[in-house]
């Protein structure tokens, strides 16, 4: 089975470190417990006869980050619905024993905090979340597609979320089967490689 994630290499333009080898980390994790790991670029997204429109769209909701970073969070979904569904995830959430298995349902999110760094989204699915992005009127200086998912969730949009993702250093980390590195959680190290590379000496 297929796993999907979202790389676009200009957002390292806006400051972050190379990515190039937690690409590889995150790719030979999955690959290790029986997944297909996929790379999607703006050029899927860019494939869509919805992209201009989409794109005129979300240049339009603020943020307080890099807009070339934000884009590519609401790109993703873009890409994922022209791939035609499936799972999307971060390429810092390293699989410790996480098994192929279809998600529940159009949508289902695996991290309780409703950030959509692990999510199953059918086609039909990808397109609502595409829509809801669209769609969306911020009442706040800053939106992101975290935000957006969050909204929707609390009104319970897509039911409720799942617990198989745990960000790394929060309790349980060591036997979750998905542990998101987010990058306020190796600030600590000299880079995300590494903190992936020492957590998973350390994970059950």
């Amino acid at each position: 089975m297929k796993v999907y994630t979202y790389f676009d290499p200009t957002v390292q333009r806006c400051g972050l470190p190379p990515q190039d080898g937690v690409l590889r980390l995150w790719a030979e994790s999955w690959k290790k417990f029986g997944w297909t790991p996929r790379v999607l670029t703006d050029r899927l997204a860019r494939m869509s006869p919805d992209f201009d429109q989409y794109l005129a769209r979300i240049n339009k909701l603020p943020t307080v980050n890099a807009r070339e970073y934000e884009n590519a969070c609401y790109l993703r979904w873009l890409a994922l619905q022209d791939a035609g569904g499936g799972w999307m995830v971060d390429y810092d959430v390293i699989n410790f024993g996480f098994r192929p298995r279809k998600g529940v349902g159009e949508v289902e999110m695996l991290d309780c905090t409703y950030v959509p760094c692990a999510v199953w989204a059918n086609k039909m699915g990808s397109a609502k979340i595409c829509g809801m992005i669209y769609k969306h009127r911020p009442k706040t200086e800053h939106v992101s597609d975290m935000t957006i998912f969050k909204t929707q969730f609390a009104r319970k949009a897509f039911g409720l979320p799942g617990t198989a993702v745990v960000e790394y250093s929060v309790p349980g980390w060591e036997k979750a089967p998905l542990v998101h590195f987010a990058a306020g959680k190796c600030r600590h190290f000299p880079s995300k490689v590494e903190a992936i590379r020492l957590a998973s000496q350390y994970h059950a």
